[in-house]
Protein backbone atom coordinates (compact mmCIF):
# COMPACT_ATOMS: atom_id res chain seq x y z
CA UNK A 1 0.00 0.00 0.00
CA UNK A 2 1.46 3.40 -0.84
CA UNK A 3 2.75 5.45 2.05
CA UNK A 4 0.22 8.23 1.37
CA UNK A 5 -2.71 5.86 1.93
CA UNK A 6 -1.14 4.52 5.12
CA UNK A 7 -0.62 8.05 6.39
CA UNK A 8 -4.26 8.90 5.71
CA UNK A 9 -5.38 5.63 7.30
CA UNK A 10 -3.60 6.51 10.53
CA UNK A 11 -5.08 10.02 10.33
CA UNK A 12 -8.57 8.54 9.98
CA UNK A 13 -7.99 6.44 13.09
CA UNK A 14 -6.86 9.56 14.97
CA UNK A 15 -10.02 11.35 13.83
CA UNK A 16 -12.24 8.47 14.96
CA UNK A 17 -10.41 8.31 18.26
CA UNK A 18 -11.38 11.93 18.88
CA UNK A 19 -14.85 11.73 17.34
CA UNK A 20 -16.30 8.89 19.42
CA UNK A 21 -15.80 10.44 22.89
CA UNK A 22 -16.87 13.86 21.64
CA UNK A 23 -20.08 12.51 20.12
CA UNK A 24 -20.82 10.52 23.27
CA UNK A 25 -20.29 13.62 25.39
CA UNK A 26 -22.34 15.88 23.13
CA UNK A 27 -25.23 13.40 22.94
CA UNK A 28 -25.39 12.47 26.61
CA UNK A 29 -28.94 13.83 27.03
CA UNK A 30 -30.09 11.80 24.05
CA UNK A 31 -28.52 8.68 25.56
CA UNK A 32 -30.34 9.38 28.86
CA UNK A 33 -33.63 9.69 27.03
CA UNK A 34 -33.26 6.71 24.69
CA UNK A 35 -31.87 4.20 27.18
CA UNK A 36 -33.84 5.25 30.24
CA UNK A 37 -30.74 4.74 32.40
CA UNK A 38 -29.95 6.91 35.37
CA UNK A 39 -27.45 9.73 34.73
CA UNK A 40 -24.84 8.13 37.01
CA UNK A 41 -24.96 4.89 34.99
CA UNK A 42 -24.65 6.74 31.68
CA UNK A 43 -21.80 8.92 32.96
CA UNK A 44 -19.92 5.91 34.31
CA UNK A 45 -20.41 3.98 31.08
CA UNK A 46 -19.26 6.92 28.96
CA UNK A 47 -16.20 7.40 31.16
CA UNK A 48 -15.33 3.70 30.85
CA UNK A 49 -15.80 3.77 27.06
CA UNK A 50 -13.68 6.91 26.74
CA UNK A 51 -10.84 5.61 28.89
CA UNK A 52 -10.86 2.24 27.14
CA UNK A 53 -10.83 3.91 23.73
CA UNK A 54 -7.97 6.17 24.81
CA UNK A 55 -5.80 3.33 26.14
CA UNK A 56 -6.55 0.77 23.43
CA UNK A 57 -6.46 3.44 20.71
CA UNK A 58 -3.11 4.78 21.87
CA UNK A 59 -1.53 1.33 21.91
CA UNK A 60 -3.15 0.34 18.62
CA UNK A 61 -2.21 3.51 16.77
CA UNK A 62 1.32 3.35 18.20
CA UNK A 63 1.79 -0.20 16.90
CA UNK A 64 0.11 0.56 13.58
CA UNK A 65 2.22 3.69 13.10
CA UNK A 66 5.33 1.71 13.87
CA UNK A 67 4.38 -0.83 11.22
CA UNK A 68 2.93 1.43 8.52
CA UNK A 69 4.78 4.71 8.93
CA UNK A 70 8.12 3.06 9.79
CA UNK A 71 9.32 6.03 11.80
CA UNK A 72 9.49 8.37 8.83
CA UNK A 73 9.31 12.06 9.59
CA UNK A 74 6.34 12.42 7.24
CA UNK A 75 4.32 10.78 10.01
CA UNK A 76 4.24 14.14 11.74
CA UNK A 77 1.68 15.22 9.12
CA UNK A 78 -0.91 13.17 11.00
CA UNK A 79 -1.09 16.03 13.51
CA UNK A 80 -2.76 18.06 10.76
CA UNK A 81 -4.35 15.45 8.50
CA UNK A 82 -6.79 14.18 11.14
CA UNK A 83 -8.67 17.51 11.12
CA UNK A 84 -10.41 17.18 7.69
CA UNK A 85 -11.41 13.61 8.47
CA UNK A 86 -12.77 14.68 11.85
CA UNK A 87 -14.83 17.44 10.23
CA UNK A 88 -16.18 15.07 7.55
CA UNK A 89 -17.14 12.43 10.12
CA UNK A 90 -18.77 15.04 12.36
CA UNK A 91 -20.78 16.37 9.41
CA UNK A 92 -21.89 12.84 8.47
CA UNK A 93 -22.87 12.04 12.05
CA UNK A 94 -24.89 15.25 12.36
CA UNK A 95 -26.62 14.46 9.07
CA UNK A 96 -27.42 10.87 10.03
CA UNK A 97 -28.57 11.65 13.58
CA UNK A 98 -30.02 15.18 13.68
CA UNK A 99 -31.20 16.58 17.00
CA UNK A 100 -34.98 16.67 16.76
CA UNK A 101 -35.75 17.07 20.46
CA UNK A 102 -34.70 20.48 21.87
CA UNK A 103 -33.94 18.82 25.21
CA UNK A 104 -31.12 16.87 23.55
CA UNK A 105 -29.04 19.98 22.86
CA UNK A 106 -25.68 19.81 24.66
CA UNK A 107 -25.01 22.46 27.27
CA UNK A 108 -22.46 25.22 26.63
CA UNK A 109 -20.03 23.85 29.22
CA UNK A 110 -19.55 20.67 27.22
CA UNK A 111 -18.57 22.80 24.23
CA UNK A 112 -15.79 24.43 26.25
CA UNK A 113 -14.53 21.02 27.37
CA UNK A 114 -14.66 19.67 23.81
CA UNK A 115 -12.80 22.68 22.39
CA UNK A 116 -10.06 22.47 25.00
CA UNK A 117 -9.62 18.78 24.18
CA UNK A 118 -9.51 19.49 20.46
CA UNK A 119 -6.81 22.13 20.94
CA UNK A 120 -4.68 19.70 22.98
CA UNK A 121 -5.22 16.73 20.65
CA UNK A 122 -2.58 17.68 18.00
CA UNK A 123 0.04 17.81 20.76
CA UNK A 124 -0.97 14.30 21.84
CA UNK A 125 -0.54 13.15 18.23
CA UNK A 126 2.84 14.86 17.99
CA UNK A 127 4.03 13.20 21.20
CA UNK A 128 2.97 9.77 19.93
CA UNK A 129 4.64 10.39 16.58
CA UNK A 130 7.83 11.66 18.25
CA UNK A 131 8.05 8.59 20.49
CA UNK A 132 7.60 6.45 17.38
CA UNK A 133 10.22 8.40 15.38
CA UNK A 134 13.62 6.81 14.76
CA UNK A 135 16.51 7.79 17.01
CA UNK A 136 18.34 9.41 14.09
CA UNK A 137 15.66 12.09 13.70
CA UNK A 138 15.48 12.74 17.46
CA UNK A 139 19.24 13.42 17.80
CA UNK A 140 20.51 14.91 14.57
CA UNK A 141 24.25 15.25 14.28
CA UNK A 142 25.51 18.70 13.49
Amino acid sequence: MPYFLKLNGVSILYALMALIPIQLTANIYRIYRLTGWKPTVVNGTLLAVTLTLFIVGTIGIFLLSEKWLKGRNAGFWTAVLWIPFFLIFTYWFAGLFPITNPGDQPNPASGVIILSGLFAYPFYILILTYVNAPEKSKNPTI
